[in-house]
């Protein structure tokens, strides 16, 4: 079980496109997980088992009404991390992301 790090180097933190992250990035610092271990947000086994499930549940309890979860939402779609991030799994990112791109297509005619 790891620690959820979420201090980063300030000064010289870059984005995956290699641009310099303005100080909206540091969202991290009032993040509710701050410090947690990362067993809850990267549950590992079958995503249909209950205990798969509960966890999921409970990283999204933790994530819920937290101030800074579109922040970390918005990191991880970005990104394209895995896991739990912003109340989300990543098969929901996913999910929403083609809807969204469904979405504009249909409307774009």
């Amino acid at each position: 079980a790891g620690t959820l790090v979420v201090e980063d180097d300030k000064a010289g933190l870059s984005g995956a496109a290699g641009r310099t992250m303005s100080m909206k990035q540091y969202w991290r610092d009032d993040a509710a997980c701050r410090g947690m271990g990362t067993d809850v947000f990267f549950p590992v086994g079958d995503p249909r088992s209950h205990a798969v499930q509960r966890t999921v549940q409970q990283a999204k309890e933790i994530c819920r009404g937290w101030p800074v979860r579109l922040d970390c939402l918005e990191f991880a779609v970005r990104t394209g991390s895995r896991g739990v991030w912003g109340g989300m799994t990543e098969e929901q990112r996913i999910h929403n992301r083609l809807c969204r791109s469904l979405r504009s297509q249909v409307l774009a005619g």
